[in-house]
């Protein structure tokens, strides 16, 4: 098992798979180690989904490039967006074999911001175990979506948080450029 510093400077998103299975055992492992992540009041608000039908995520990836198009988000309208929202070969989840989901309830406070950092323990235990992630934030887009919420088979009272996807990377990675730390000293 890699050092955790190291772990933490050499995650990065990952965008192309194999079409290697993830062991379900590992995953449910992954979703262990994002429960332990710091909770308002240690309510522990998630539910976490696993989606490994493809005919799922195919239909999940044709409704969410629907509303990207349809979104007056300025990211959606960039040139790349949209030539890849148009395209019929682009997948939002990048051909990955696993989708998580994580779901908050709707009634903590702290919900999303719980259900963020649950999704940042299972990106860094899974890098740490040689798979890769990529954070979902266009799935986000339709969370409020009565379709996106009937395929997920959100529960009334819950709301999507975050989601990942989760695979082993199919290229060699390099870790991320980062820019030095802005920090201002108040003394």
């Amino acid at each position: 098992m890699p050092d955790f510093c190291e772990v933490l400077k050499t995650r990065r998103s990952v965008r192309v798979y194999s079409d290697r299975a993830v062991d379900e055992g590992e995953l449910e492992e992954l979703i262990q180690l994002a429960t332990f992540a710091p909770s308002g009041g240690n309510r522990q608000p998630w539910t976490f989904t696993v989606i490994t039908d493809k005919e799922l995520m195919h239909k999940l990836n044709e409704r969410t490039k629907a509303i990207l198009r349809d979104s007056n988000a300025e990211f959606a309208r960039s040139a790349f967006l949209t030539g890849s929202l148009n395209n019929p070969e682009f997948s939002i989840f990048y051909n990955a074999p696993v989708l998580i989901l994580i779901n908050g309830k709707t009634e903590t406070l702290t919900a999303l911001i719980d259900c963020q950092l649950a999704a940042e323990n299972l990106f860094l235990a899974a890098h740490a175990r040689g798979l890769g992630t990529c954070y979902m934030g266009f799935l986000l887009y339709g969370r409020d979506d009565a379709e996106v919420r009937r395929l997920l088979r959100i529960p009334e009272g819950q709301e999507l948080m975050a989601a990942a996807i989760v695979g082993h990377p199919s290229v060699a990675l390099t870790p991320p450029m980062r820019d030095p730390a802005r920090i201002t000293w108040i003394r």
